[in-house]
């Protein structure tokens, strides 16, 4: 047996039905079955899916959706039976189902009601539909629906109409307030006779004697609000009096522990003479460290890295040199010496070129192991092909004038990690290993790496900005050295004579001295950058020493008798010195309140005796129980005489000017334009540095070198 169904948009065949056979089944199975069946595009989450489907109308199909999606299954099987003795249209309207009040979390609490949404609301617990202040006994009775029955069947049958949505909402209501006034009466009422209490309000409740009251108490928002109001201020107000008690505790008893530390501080603490003192000593251990660390760096330059100032003659050049060679007479092993001229950036000073040649052939001369490492001009910006050329013939010529090979040329390869895709420079750098003529068949270094492969690297080349290439020479000299049979006691001289503006090749054999390396190291440095570049080196040395073992202590040890074991409660100890907690007890207290002003009373007071030494910043007091520390030193920050020292807090503003006023460009001193973001830099004719936008746009610039590297032109004149 089969069972047919007709569905179409249409109700008639006429109106285009579609006979579909299904086999037997119930109507659940079947629903789903068609739910499968049917078209992509049907929305069946939706009521006008459904009414669409089955070409039902919008109150049916709602009804439809709610007993499908929201309503407890229980509910619609009591629904379904109720509907077969009493009848669909006679009992209630599609609406009262469809707008939800048989669904979970719909409520009844709206417009005059609001206040009591959460007493009305559809309760999920239990799967039954009964509202969320509900007691024990109804979890399992849907009283709302059973009042419904009851209310519909008291009605003579020729009277009886269909519940509408409206009545039905009303109905909800009166449910919602009496379980509420239930669940309230049984938190008071005796156990023992709440049962008949419930029993004689329940049959009063069916027999609607009370549903005028219960609407009525939930319309009176203020009934409810009054009674959540008072629970509130009851409770706000013992909160309140907790607080001010456990306020007033905690203040009397930091009061105490910090009476108890001040107490222990004067006892244990040296005075003000005592501190002086110990003040003295610090500074005057700081003092002799000092000199000890300078001493150590005099010692370092004058035995392995040796700086001498000349002029453009390099007329003290080579005696010089010859003075470091005697100094190193009599040691056993080998000399290599490598006299490194740095013609990248090609001198104006022609005379200084030919004295720089003249000094390399003569230290070449003296032995097979002695040669000479030119780095080769490269195009630059402010330079053309022509000049490059003309240089690199001059460099030719002056070594063929000394007797220097030119057969060793030499290609530097470089990385560039770190650079930007904009980075223009060259990845190779031409450079000559050049030997004195009559060595180059027996000379040690033919079996360096360098002459045999006749390249170096790949060495790294550092971004522009960083302006200082340590790493690339130490590559570089790496390089040469590979390949070379140099025994332990042999020794390597590094000649510097034509060394490049930041001296790299002299910071690279500074780096490889101070990592244990066995060289030596002399560099001819013109007057006007040897002082800048002498304090830079010398300052490197410093700094090896100072994190070296071999450096005192950077703080005066303390004696044993100083140590003292301060066993303080609340407040800590930095540098020797006692710091008053304020980020810890201030949150202990609420800001404004009496105790937080007397808090702050108390640090006034402890600071005027104690003096501020820092805040501490942690989440707790720290004890110290030793003196771990001790000051470097400590400023004087008293006013003397009137005068007061720097405010190092102060925000200083800078004169600002439209470029208008600084004057026609003729009348400056200089000006220096600024290029990729950076400011133009003007000296106006009052010696004032003045930095300018050069744009309409506004720039941000960050801390880093004014001008950039390469951007700027040399000039001689008189300013």
């Amino acid at each position: 047996m089969r069972r047919g169904v007709m569905i179409a948009e249409g109700r008639t065949v006429q109106d285009g039905c579609q006979e579909k056979w299904l086999p037997c089944g119930t109507m659940k199975e079947y629903w789903v079955q068609y739910k499968q069946q049917s078209s992509d595009n049907a929305d069946w989450e939706s009521a006008a899916g459904i009414a669409k489907a089955f070409a039902i109308g919008r109150a049916e199909s709602s009804a439809v959706l709610a007993l499908l999606s929201n309503v407890p299954g229980h509910v619609c099987s009591k629904l379904n039976e109720i509907v077969k003795i009493r009848g669909m249209t006679r009992f209630l309207t599609h609406d009262v189902i469809g707008k939800g009040t048989f669904s979970i979390g719909w409520t009844s609490g709206v417009l005059a009601c609001e206040g009591w949404s959460d007493q009305l609301t559809n309760s999920a617990r239990d799967h039954t539909l009964v509202t969320r202040m509900c007691i024990q006994e109804f979890r399992k009775v849907d009283l709302y629906l059973e009042r419904l029955v009851s209310d519909h069947d008291s009605v003579p049958e020729q009277l009886r109409r269909a519940w509408s949505y409206k009545d039905a909402v009303k109905l909800h209501q009166a449910t919602g307030a009496f379980l509420w006034c239930l669940d309230q009466l049984q938190k008071i009422a005796p156990a023992s006779q709440f049962d008949d209490m419930k029993k004689s309000l329940r049959q009063s409740f069916f027999a609607k004697f009370l549903d005028l009251d219960l609407i009525h108490m939930l319309e009176e928002k203020s009934f409810a609000e009054k009674i959540s109001q008072g629970r509130m201020e009851e409770k706000e107000e013992k909160a309140m009096l907790a607080k001010k008690e456990l306020a007033r505790a905690t203040y009397q008893h930091v009061l105490a522990m910090l009476e108890s530390d001040v107490k222990i501080l004067e006892e244990q603490l040296p005075g003000p003479v005592e501190a002086a003192a110990e003040t003295a000593l610090d500074m005057k251990y700081i003092r002799d460290r000092q000199q000890k660390g300078k001493a150590y760096v005099a010692d370092f330059c004058s035995k392995n890295f040796i700086l001498e100032a000349v002029n453009e003659d390099l007329d003290a050049a080579l005696p010089k040199f010859l003075s470091l060679l005697d100094s190193m007479r009599g040691i056993a092993g080998k000399m290599y010496v490598v006299c490194s001229l740095d013609f990248i950036v090609y001198p104006a000073a022609a005379t200084y070129v030919r004295k720089a040649f003249e000094c390399l052939a003569n230290v070449a001369a003296m032995s097979s192991s002695h040669i000479g490492f030119i780095f080769m001009p490269v195009h630059q910006k402010q330079t053309t092909e022509p000049a490059v050329l003309k240089h690199r013939r001059q460099i030719e010529e002056n070594l063929m004038k000394s007797k220097m090979s030119l057969a060793n040329e030499v290609c530097i390869l470089f990385a560039k990690p770190e650079a930007r895709v904009t980075d223009g420079r060259a990845m190779t750098q031409i450079s000559l290993l050049s030997l004195r003529q009559n060595y180059t068949s027996n000379s040690d270094w033919n079996s360096s790496s360098a002459v045999t492969t006749a390249r170096i690297g790949p060495a790294p080349l550092i971004r522009i900005s960083d302006m200082k290439g340590v790493d690339c020479f130490k590559s570089i000299l790496e390089g040469l050295m590979k390949g070379m049979e140099i025994k332990e006691a042999d020794r390597l001289v590094v000649l510097d004579i034509v060394p490049n503006r930041q001296c790299e090749m002299g910071r690279a054999v500074l780096q490889k001295v101070l990592d244990g390396e066995n060289i030596k190291y002399m560099g001819f440095l013109r007057e006007d950058v040897e002082k800048d570049l002498r304090s830079a080196m010398e300052s490197v040395v410093y700094q090896h020493w100072d994190s070296s073992a071999d450096a005192p202590p950077k703080q005066r040890p303390q004696e044993s008798k100083e140590k003292q074991d301060l066993k303080l409660e609340i407040l800590a100890m930095k540098d020797g010195s006692p710091v008053f907690p304020e980020q810890v007890l201030m949150d202990r207290f609420t800001a404004g309140s009496e105790y937080h002003k007397e808090v702050q009373k108390m640090k006034a007071k402890f600071e005027e005796k104690h003096g501020r030494v820092g805040a501490s910043t942690g989440t707790s007091a720290t004890t110290t129980t030793s003196q771990e520390g001790r000051v470097s030193g400590v400023c004087d920050f008293t006013i003397d005489e009137g005068l007061s020292p720097l405010d190092t807090s102060r925000e200083v503003s800078l004169p600002v000017k439209t470029i208008d006023q600084l004057g026609e460009p003729s009348s400056r001193i200089g000006t220096l334009v600024g290029k990729a973001g950076k400011p133009t830099v003007v000296l106006d004719k009052d010696f004032g540095l003045w930095l300018l936008n050069p744009g309409d746009a506004k720039i941000k610039v960050p801390c880093s070198e004014l001008c950039g590297f390469g951007t700027g032109a040399y000039k001689n004149g008189v300013v």
